[in-house]
């Protein structure tokens, strides 16, 4: 009877996985075996257009970009992955189910919502000066 109990609940992770994106987005940005910054433990993520919660996540940043890494028992069905930075198509806040989150838009359809944090202000400073440096002009290299 455990045995089906743990199939049962290994199915359902799978296919929560698969439903919310996060199967999508671990194959497109698998996180490789490179360490990448100091993790954080993060609440209040949901990854999805129709924004299911994700598992107990902790979260890092550094130059490559954001790292999503669940807690040990979830991560065969939710895989660590890394967002590069040129990889966020958007940003916004917005009001969901009497909260305000932040969004990310990560190509067409994968979007991650977190709840504001010092992960968010951190992510939102890192964007905003991305943004500024991809619109700066070129450093002109004289002719000779």
């Amino acid at each position: 009877m455990l045995l089906l109990a743990a199939a049962i609940a290994a199915l359902a992770l799978a296919f929560f996985a698969r439903i919310t994106g996060w199967t999508e987005l671990a194959r497109a940005y698998p996180l490789g075996s490179q360490h990448h910054g100091e993790y954080a433990p993060t609440g209040g993520v949901v990854v999805g257009p129709s924004a299911w919660n994700a598992p107990p996540l902790r979260a890092g940043l550094d130059d490559a970009g954001i790292s999503l890494s669940p807690i040990a028992p979830f991560r065969p069905f939710f895989p660590p992955l890394l967002v590069p930075w040129r990889a966020i198509t958007g940003i916004e806040r917005q009001e969901y189910m009497f909260f305000e989150i932040v969004r990310l838009h990560c190509g067409e359809k994968a979007v991650i919502g977190f709840l504001p944090s010092a992960v968010t202000a951190a992510i939102e400073r890192r964007l905003s000066e991305e943004q500024r440096a991809s619109k700066s002009p070129e450093p002109k290299t004289p002719s000779r």
